[in-house]
């Protein structure tokens, strides 16, 4: 049988995504922050749950991201055509937008591309058993 996660691993990992701190998200739903210490040491399925719930919280992420990229291109030629307009605050921004979104496709097609080897070395191992 499968090990799977207790009712407050759960609730604490999704504590984890929605506090600024651990102990925060451990008061949160009443785990003591020794126990989630331990589980992430001691407990192989708590350990994978959260690093799951953490990818996929950072790709959501990324794809508001990267919708958002043609937006900020937009204001950037906005911005270059119009002489009058306060410039450098905008461009910023509009630059950290667009860094930010190509560096997320980027990492994110790194984490693809670990999850595939990860998923074809836990496949060879099953062959191997």
């Amino acid at each position: 049988m499968k090990e799977q996660l207790t009712r407050k691993q759960a609730a604490l990992i999704l504590a984890l995504l929605n506090n600024p701190s651990v102990d925060e998200a451990c008061k949160s739903c009443g785990v003591g922050r020794s126990s989630f210490y331990r589980w992430q040491q001691d407990h192989p399925v708590f350990r994978r749950a959260y690093a799951d719930a953490k990818q996929a919280a950072f790709s959501d992420a990324i794809t508001i991201l990267s919708k958002a990229s043609s937006n900020f291109a937009t204001v950037l030629e906005q911005i270059a055509l119009d002489k009058d307009a306060p410039m450098t605050a905008r461009v910023s921004a509009c630059r950290a937008g667009l860094e930010w979104s190509t560096r997320g496709i980027e990492t994110e097609a790194i984490a693809a591309d670990a999850k595939e080897l990860a998923d074809e070395l836990r496949a060879r191992r099953g062959k191997k058993s």
